[in-house]
């Protein structure tokens, strides 16, 4: 909870890890290694991985309503380049950029349809459902070094390689500077992906 086992794995390790060895810490000013929570091979299974973090650490006030919303920007947003998950906000609440966002998706009978709906719907109705899903993306988006971590298109931690090369990864999230729920989100993305990457070695030959 305080980031310190990290702190003494780094005082201990060999000189010989040190090259193989990625460092995930919101804390560290001077490189924000980051974690597009947004990419995967299976963008169902990135994407249900992405809305279920948020629904167990916000259970109680994730309705179905807010699921389906959080669920279809995630779908659209894994299949435009470079979008991550800072771009939520924007997509619901940019009237211009949503609108060309959802015509791209016209002949897309599930993403289509649902853009259609919420075109739709009165300003204001708009905006008391997105409202719950943005007060909570808010709160951890705005902290600048989350955003620096999440925000990134192409970072520079690709975990499918770092596990593959016998790499080292270390998150380092204390939520006693981070806040309880940011730590959690951030852990949980790092052990989503983590879990992806090792998922898809089931399909390697065991030698």
């Amino acid at each position: 909870p305080k980031g310190d086992l990290i702190e003494a794995i780094l005082e201990r390790l060999p000189d010989d890890a040190v090259e193989r060895t990625c460092l995930l810490d919101p804390d560290d000013p001077s490189q924000a290694v980051g974690l597009n929570v947004l990419t995967g091979d299976n963008t169902d299974l990135v994407v249900d991985h992405v809305v279920g973090v948020f629904k167990r650490i916000y259970e109680p006030w994730w309705g179905p309503r807010t699921d389906d919303i959080m669920r279809a920007a995630c779908l659209t947003l894994v299949q435009i380049p470079g979008a991550t998950l800072t771009e939520i906000p924007l997509l619901l609440s940019h009237d211009k950029w949503r609108k060309e966002v959802g015509e791209r998706f016209e002949d897309d009978p599930g993403l289509g349809s649902f853009w259609m709906w919420f075109e739709r719907l009165g300003d204001q109705q708009r905006a008391n459902m997105i409202a719950p899903l943005l007060n909570k993306l808010r709160a951890f988006l705005l902290r600048g070094p989350v955003r620096a971590i999440v925000g990134q298109a192409e970072p520079k931690l690709d975990i499918d390689q770092l596990i593959n090369g016998g790499g080292l990864l270390l998150v380092r999230i204390p939520k006693g500077t981070l806040g309880e729920e940011t730590s959690r989100l951030l852990g949980a993305f790092a052990v989503a992906r983590v879990w992806q990457a090792a998922m898809k070695r089931a399909s390697l030959p065991e030698s």
